[in-house]
């Protein structure tokens, strides 16, 4: 609870507050004879508790105003205006992040405080308390706002507070862990891709750019005319980082690359509903939802990347995964195991997988001569593997599982062409991990998108069988 300490406790006082600083004046018996000037009495504000609650508001909202505005302009010195000269560490941090933030090429950015109540203030330091903050941002690559969550300590004398501590907060409602805010970075920039990089690591994204665009152009020629996200986000991360960064936990040797979906937020702080598609009755091959997450920003671990053809076999996978900013909806919560997805597993890896492929034909090949051999061994449940098990810890069963779930994707486009691989992939995100599990289901979308059944499996049995 908040304690309010009264500078005068007398009942019966004549008490007015000058705005100049939380001063008290009042008229003291003695000083009423005619002729005597009145004497002023000044009682500074001692702590926090005595403050107005409004007082209080007004000075953090102004503090995260201005920080948010010298964010926007590049202004350094005012970044750091309000950060108190003996936080030494929180003024390299922040020096840090702002070159970092900078590099991100925002269309927004705000601070937002929005709670109050976490920290208060203790007898040991009664001037300082905690505000929750949200730096809610849009990079120029996301669909929607995004946002990361900070605790500031403020330390209050009188109406005037500075920063003393900035803490950044593990929430899996926000971004987590990102990169800009624990190293340096350096980047490169060009045609809607932009690739970071630690600024004393090995790998300069220089060097990486052009094969990173090449993956972007593939993909969105596939993609066509279809809801996309503006730009794509590529960190080159070394070990440590591509287990650390965003929160994810993977552990080295699982994958060599992932995509982190940003939870959306709106510029006041809320998490809203996803959005569906407005079209009542629309097509199979029309998502169900637009704007479920915000962008993509993907993670390689260069450690295991042979050069830049590698990287660019990754990127299309990855760019697969995040191109539709509405089709891959992951679990949070209590809702499922964090990093799996709502609908089936197979066609969300399938479907990227198959995307590899379109870049290395022979690549399709020997992956589908893989599962045939391969089928005695795993005996798959049903036509396409499981979401339980899917990411087996067995590496040579996690690749059979990817390349048999590449096969619909296979089959449909030498049955119906890569436009109906790409619509199969909709229809089939569109339902949830249930209704993707059999032939009939599968059917279902198979059918909808304009692909005979018989023809489509007859293939894909042909593939993989």
């Amino acid at each position: 609870m908040w304690r309010r300490r009264w500078a005068l406790p007398t009942a019966i006082a004549i008490v007015a507050t000058l705005v100049g600083g939380g001063a008290l004046v009042a008229s003291r018996a003695g000083d009423d004879r005619p002729g005597t000037p009145v004497r002023a009495v000044t009682t500074r504000v001692k702590t926090i508790g005595e403050l107005n609650y409004g007082v209080r508001d007004r000075v953090v909202n102004a503090i995260a105003q201005r920080r948010s505005a010298a964010l926007r302009d590049g202004d350094l010195a005012a970044w750091l205006a309000d950060i108190a000269p003996t936080a030494t560490k929180i003024i390299a941090q922040e020096r840090m992040r702002f070159a970092n933030l900078r590099q991100l090429d925002l269309n927004s950015f705000d601070l937002l405080p929005h709670d109050y109540s976490i920290g208060l203030f203790d007898d040991a330091d009664p001037n300082t308390i905690k505000v929750a903050v949200f730096e809610i941002m849009r990079l120029s690559a996301d669909v929607q706002r995004s946002a990361s969550h900070a605790h500031w300590s403020l330390t209050f004398d009188g109406e005037r507070a500075q920063i003393t501590g900035i803490t950044v907060q593990i929430d899996e409602k926000f971004v987590s862990n990102a990169p800009w805010d624990f190293l340096p970075l350096r980047s490169a920039r060009g045609a809607g891709v932009t690739v970071y990089a630690a600024a004393d690591g090995r790998w300069d994204p220089r060097a990486y750019l052009p094969a990173a665009q090449r993956a972007a152009r593939q993909t969105r020629a596939l993609w066509g005319k279809r809801l996309a996200v503006p730009g794509f986000v590529v960190f080159l991360a070394d070990r440590t980082q591509y287990t650390t960064w965003y929160s994810t936990g993977v552990s080295p040797g699982e994958s060599v690359g992932f995509t982190s979906f940003a939870p959306v937020i709106t510029a006041d702080g809320l998490s809203p509903f996803a959005k569906p598609n407005p079209t009542v009755l629309h097509a199979p091959n029309e998502p169900s939802w637009i704007e479920r997450s915000a962008g993509s920003r993907i993670v390689l671990d260069m450690s295991r990347l042979a050069g830049t053809r590698d990287l660019q076999s990754v990127l299309l996978h990855e760019f697969a995964h995040g191109i539709a900013p509405h089709l891959v909806e992951f679990k949070r919560f209590d809702f499922g195991p964090a990093g799996t997805t709502n609908q089936a597993i197979w066609p969300v890896e399938g479907f990227a997988r198959w995307v590899e492929f379109l870049d290395q034909p022979h690549y399709g090949t020997s992956a589908m001569r893989s599962v045939r051999t391969g089928r005695a061994k795993y005996k798959p449940a049903g036509p396409l593997p499981a979401s339980e098990g899917f990411y087996s810890g067995d590496a040579k069963q996690r690749s059979y599982n990817y390349n048999l779930s590449a096969s619909p994707f296979l089959a449909a486009e030498q049955t119906g062409g890569r436009q109906k691989a790409v619509d199969l992939y909709i229809c089939l995100t569109n339902s949830r991990e249930f209704l993707a599990d059999s032939e009939l289901f599968i059917n279902v979308c198979v059918t909808g998108v304009g692909l005979g059944p018989v023809r489509f499996w007859s293939r894909q049995h042909e593939l993989t069988r």
